[in-house]
C-alpha cells in the first residue's frame, strides 16, 4: 500500500529526473551545430518540460 509520502517521493523523483533529462538534452543540443540533429534534440528538450508539467498536474490530482 502506498502512502501519500510514497507518493509525493514517487511524483519528485520523476520531476528530478525530467529536469535531468531536458538539462541533458540541452547540453547536446548547445554542443551542436545548426542542423537536423540539433532540431532533435531541442524537440527533447521541450518534450521533457512537458512531462515534468504533466507530472506536475498528475501530482495536484492525487496528492492534496
Amino acid at each position: 500500500m502506498f502512502t501519500d509520502a510514497d507518493f509525493r517521493e514517487y511524483f519528485r523523483q520523476i520531476r528530478m529526473m525530467e529536469n535531468q533529462m531536458a538539462s541533458l538534452y540541452q547540453q547536446m543540443a548547445d554542443a551542436l551545430p545548426e542542423g537536423e540533429c540539433r532540431d532533435v534534440f531541442s524537440s527533447l528538450v521541450h518534450d521533457e518540460h512537458e512531462h515534468s508539467r504533466f507530472v506536475a498536474e498528475i501530482e495536484k490530482f492525487f496528492i492534496r
